[in-house]
């Protein structure tokens, strides 16, 4: 049997866990990130000018899924502004094999334009992140 694959093991604790983020307790950061550790990795830090590689699944608050990464996972250089402020800050949080729930502001996001055709402005996400690898550049 082929083992089961992060992404398809991030939507299966989404579908559990998704429409039910604030029900957990919500750690708030300065600028308005909320966050839950869902699994604490030991891992390497994740820290601006490092390449990480995440699996990812995005979806609004209704638990609509709009978005997750390959089975590969998304490699991107925290802190160069490849991601929505909310998860390069949230990303550096995590060690190599957490996974955290981040509930991302508009303003951390995309704030009052969105993406037409597929994040509504002043949409709040909720990502669920797995940090898969941290490697300097």
């Amino acid at each position: 049997m082929k083992p089961l694959g992060p992404i398809f093991i991030l939507l299966l604790n989404s579908l559990a866990g998704v429409l039910n983020c604030y029900g957990q307790d919500l750690e708030k950061t300065f600028s308005g990130l909320q966050y839950a550790v869902l699994q604490e990795g030991d891992g390497e830090q994740a820290y601006n000018n490092r390449r990480v590689t995440i699996a990812y699944l995005g979806s609004f608050q209704n638990g609509q899924v709009f978005d997750s990464s390959s089975a590969e996972g998304f490699t991107f250089v925290l802190g160069r502004g490849q991601v929505v402020s909310g998860m390069d800050e949230g990303i550096r949080l995590m060690t190599v094999g957490s996974t955290y729930r981040f509930v991302i502001p508009p303003k951390l996001a995309y704030g009052k334009k969105g993406i037409p055709g597929r994040i509504p402005p002043n949409e709040t996400l909720i990502f669920e992140v797995t940090l898969l690898q941290v490697e300097d550049l």
